[in-house]
C-alpha cells in the first residue's frame, strides 16, 4: 500500500503542475460542508430465511465537499465520516449477539482531478475509498447478503485523445485493493486495463469499441484473468442518452479444477432528465438492462447475471420531491454447488427484487427532509438462501455551499 500510495501522491502532483498557472486566477473555488442523519428500521436486518430480527439504525454522515475549477481543468474531493449505530428492538435469544455488536465508524472519499494540457488531450485521475459494511460496494452485481467489515480502494489514472471530429482514443489503469477486518472474509486486488476506440458517426451518435482485461488475485481463492471485447453504440436526442452494448467475456482461473466461463456479454440503457444540464434535475429516469459475470468471488463462488433497474423522480411545485427505484436480479451460479429442498445437488440460482419509494420536503436551499420505505427479496432453489426484508428510514440532508471566484 505505501508503494501505491507513492504512485497516487506522485500523480496527483503532476496533474496539479500541469494545470495552467495563466488560469489560476480565473479560478473557481467552492467548498460544501454537509451532514446527514438517518434513521432505519429492518424487519429482517440479517435477511434471514427463518429467525428475522428486527433492528434499527442510526446513522450520521458528516462531510464535505472541495472544489476548484478552471476553463481547462477540475478537481473535486468529496468525503463523509460515516457513524453507525445499531440496536434491537426485541429481546434476544440465548446465544444471538446484540445488533450493537456491529456498531463501526465508516468513511467514504472520491478525488476526482481532470485536465486538458492541450486542445486534444484530457489527463485525468480518480480515487474512491470506503470502509464499508455494504457487499454491492465491492461489487455491483453482487448477490452477498455478509455486513462484515471491509476497506476498498480504487485508484484510477487515465488518458482520452481526441485525434479530430470522427475519432479517438482511451486508455485508463484501474487497481482495486479490497481487504476485510478480522480476516472474516477474503480480501483481494485486482489489476485493471481499459481501452476505448471511439468512432463518431456524427454530433450525437458514437460508437465505442472497448477492451477490459484484468487479473484478480486471492490469497486462497483462485486468482482468475478476465477478457472482455464490447461494441458500444451511445445515441443522444435532446433530453435523452440511448446505450447499447454487446460482446464477449472469458474468464480463466488459476485453479486447474476450476473450468473457465465464457458468456455474451451485454447492455441496454436509456436515461434522461430536465433540464438538461442542470446538476439537480426537475426530473430524471433511467432504464436499463444488462448481463454479465461477478467480478468478487471469493470462494470461487462466480454467476452469470441478467439485471434490471429502474430510477426515476420528479420534484413537485419545485418543494416537493418523489423518487422510485426498482431492480430484478438473476444469479445464475456456475461454480457453486447446493442442496436443495427436495434433496438433489444443483447449481443454484437466485431471483433478487428491490422496490423503494422516496417523498421528500424541500424546507429551504440547504435542507432537505425525505421519508423512504422499501421492499427487498430473494427466491433460491436452495433452502436457507430466501429472505424478504421490508425497511423504512427518515433522513435529514444539510448542504451549505461556500465559494468565491
Amino acid at each position: 500500500m505505501r508503494h501505491k500510495n507513492s504512485i497516487l501522491l506522485l500523480v496527483t502532483f503532476l496533474l496539479v503542475m500541469s494545470l495552467p498557472m495563466t488560469a489560476m486566477s480565473a479560478a473557481k473555488f467552492t467548498l460544501k460542508p454537509k451532514i446527514s442523519t438517518t434513521y432505519r428500521i429492518d424487519d429482517n436486518f440479517w435477511k434471514a430465511e427463518v429467525v428475522e430480527r428486527e433492528v434499527k439504525t442510526s446513522l450520521i454522515r458528516p462531510g464535505f465537499e472541495l472544489g476548484y475549477g478552471t476553463e481547462k481543468s477540475s478537481v473535486l474531493l468529496d468525503y463523509t465520516t460515516d457513524i453507525y449505530y445499531y440496536r434491537d428492538r426485541d429481546d434476544l435469544l440465548p446465544g444471538w449477539n446484540p445488533a450493537s455488536d456491529e456498531d463501526f465508524v465508516g468513511h467514504t472519499g472520491t478525488l476526482d482531478i481532470k485536465t486538458r494540457p492541450t486542445d486534444r488531450l484530457t489527463l485525468g485521475l480518480s480515487d474512491s475509498y470506503m470502509l464499508t459494511r455494504d457487499p454491492a460496494n465491492a461489487d455491483r452485481l453482487s448477490n452477498a447478503v455478509t455486513r462484515n467489515e471491509y476497506y476498498i480502494n480504487r485508484l484510477t489514472p487515465m488518458l482520452f485523445y481526441n485525434f479530430g471530429a470522427k475519432f479517438g482514443a482511451g486508455l485508463k489503469y484501474r487497481y482495486t485493493w479490497t481487504n476485510y477486518s478480522e480476516d472474516l472474509s477474503e480480501g483481494s486486488t485486482e489489476n485493471r486495463i481499459i481501452s476505448d476506440l471511439v468512432y463518431n458517426l456524427d454530433k450525437s451518435t458514437s460508437l465505442d469499441f472497448e477492451y477490459q482485461y484484468w487479473n484478480r488475485d486471492y490469497s486462497t481463492s483462485s486468482d482468475y484473468d478476465s477478457h472482455q471485447v464490447k461494441a458500444i453504440l451511445r445515441k443522444k436526442y435532446n433530453n435523452f442518452i440511448l446505450e447499447a452494448g454487446g460482446g464477449y467475456h472469458n474468464r480463466a482461473f488459476d485453479n486447474p479444477g476450476l473450468e473457465d466461463v465464457s458468456m455474451a456479454t451485454w447492455n441496454v440503457g436509456l436515461t434522461g432528465q430536465y433540464p438538461t444540464t442542470a446538476v439537480t434535475p426537475t426530473s430524471y429516469f433511467s432504464l436499463g438492462a444488462e448481463s454479465n459475470l461477478n467480478d468478487s468471488g471469493a470462494g470461487n463462488v462466480y454467476y452469470e447475471t441478467t439485471r434490471f433497474a429502474l430510477n426515476a423522480g420528479h420534484v413537485f411545485n419545485g418543494k416537493i420531491p418523489l423518487d422510485l427505484k426498482a431492480s430484478y436480479q438473476n444469479s445464475d451460479y456456475e461454480t457453486q454447488m447446493g442442496l436443495t429442498p427436495a434433496g438433489t445437488m444443483e447449481l443454484r440460482d437466485d431471483d433478487t427484487r428491490n422496490i423503494e419509494g422516496s417523498l421528500g420536503y424541500i424546507l429551504s436551499e440547504y435542507l432537505v427532509f425525505k421519508v423512504i420505505g422499501g421492499y427487498e427479496n430473494r427466491d433460491s432453489n436452495i433452502a436457507g438462501r430466501d429472505y424478504t426484508n421490508n425497511y423504512l428510514m427518515a433522513r435529514l440532508d444539510f448542504v451549505i455551499s461556500l465559494g468565491r471566484r
